[in-house]
């Protein structure tokens, strides 16, 4: 029986997408389980029970479970405030594991919150940690102007330490892990994050415009994600000012926003000159999400940083182009000039002649949709990187009992 506990604290794994605190990290645990599962993994979810009214444990893939714990707080509580849960998380998932009668060979924590729970469990069971941070507290304080508690680096720092292997999800973020947290370069492996490829697939733009009612002449720009300062949608916006000044682009620019705090997107469109141009969707679910890029003309992804770009690789498997910030990640899922194109992040001016290009030449548009579509079927699939995963498991596994058996052998 190869079962294994993966901790994702605050990322249900089937919340809607587009909510306060829901996003890649909430894909990554569902959809990477779901190929586990496809390859004979046993996989528990343990997240907090955010939403009361779904049930306390529910069914994922043919045997997988989403386990929910209240932690002493059933109901929606703020990431930042969930320090407090910890103690009352790890006590209900012990609780639970010994009601059960359950065990597990191997842990995969998401996020440090999920690694500070992991840390006592790997030390209590003696088992294999593998641990993925999907944000760094660092990297946070460096690119946008919320503070970070001196308590995540540090903890950050520490469980990236006592983890037995650390999945960095792009080459750029496996740099800072390295550098900025000093984590041995052997200890940290570098696999992305993928797309399913029954879902993201090339698609028909017609066909998606027709469906989603668009006109056939809209130039469509998609933007995919929360108003935070750190996604850049107000350089998006002003990018957008810029170039609805242009005669090519007037009555026919349309910016498409899917996700969460459709009120604030809306002060900032007012504010900025340009909410005539924008389409506010709100969240959709992750399913439906596909025929928005097929009908897109470009996905734009303008972060300050992102350590992978999940939404970049999304649109481009339809093929869609993206024009993203060169910051993380985005530099190695984005190919500049073959899949989309890479500008400056925070430069409105820059984004808006990157957007220009794109919108403007439909034989450019064509050849980056057909290459990007290309590039994410050959590298970036959940069923390809569930098999590097599945393999660094065994790994662990086969080391972890090597150390047992040398331990068991010094003992007599």
């Amino acid at each position: 029986m190869r079962r294994i506990l993966v901790i994702s604290d605050h990322g249900d794994p089937l919340a809607g997408l587009g909510g306060i605190q829901s996003g890649g990290q909430n894909v990554y645990v569902r959809e990477l389980a779901l190929a586990l599962d496809k390859l004979g993994w046993l996989v528990d979810i343990f997240t907090h029970w955010s939403e009361t009214e779904k049930p306390q444990v529910e069914k994922l893939g043919s045997k997988g479970r989403i386990i929910r714990l209240g932690a002493g707080h059933r109901g929606f509580v703020p990431k930042d405030q969930m320090v407090s849960l910890v103690p009352t998380f790890t006590a209900e998932l012990l609780e639970w594991v010994s009601q059960n009668k359950v065990s597990y060979q191997l842990i995969h924590s998401n996020y440090w919150l999920s690694g500070w729970i992991a840390e006592k469990l790997a030390k209590r069971w003696g088992i294999p940690w593998v641990h993925v941070s999907h944000s760094l507290g660092m990297v946070k304080a460096t690119y946008s102007n919320s503070p970070v508690a001196e308590t995540r680096i540090r903890k950050e720092r520490q469980i990236l330490h006592r983890a037995d292997s650390v999945i960095a999800t792009s080459p750029q973020e496996k740099g800072i892990l390295c550098k900025s947290y000093s984590v041995p370069a052997t200890k940290v492996k570098v696999i992305p994050c993928g797309v399913d490829p029954l879902k993201f697939f090339p698609r028909e733009q017609e066909k998606d415009r027709t469906a989603l009612g668009w006109k056939k002449q809209e130039k469509i720009v998609l933007f995919v994600g929360r108003p935070e300062p750190a996604k850049g949608l107000e350089v998006l916006m002003r990018a957008l000012n810029h170039l609805s000044k242009k005669t090519v682009f007037r009555q026919k620019l349309v910016l498409v926003i899917i996700g969460g705090h459709t009120e604030e997107a809306r002060e900032m469109g007012k504010k900025l000159g340009v909410e005539y141009a924008i389409r506010l969707l709100g969240p959709v679910p992750h399913e439906k999400i596909p025929v928005y890029y097929g009908a897109a003309d470009v996905c734009v992804v303008p972060s300050f940083y992102e350590s992978f770009g999940l939404v970049a690789i999304e649109a481009m498997a339809c093929g869609c182009p993206v024009v993203a910030s060169a910051v993380g990640g985005l530099q190695f899922t984005v190919r500049n000039g073959l899949t989309g194109l890479l500008v400056n992040p925070g430069q409105p001016q820059d984004l808006a002649r990157a957007l220009e290009i794109v919108l403007t030449d439909p034989t450019l548009r064509l050849n980056l949709a057909r290459q990007a579509a290309r590039w994410v079927a050959h590298h970036f699939t959940w069923p390809q990187v569930a098999k590097r995963i599945s393999t660094l498991y065994q790994e662990l596994l086969q080391w972890k009992n090597a150390q047992r058996e040398s331990f068991l052998h010094s003992s007599f």
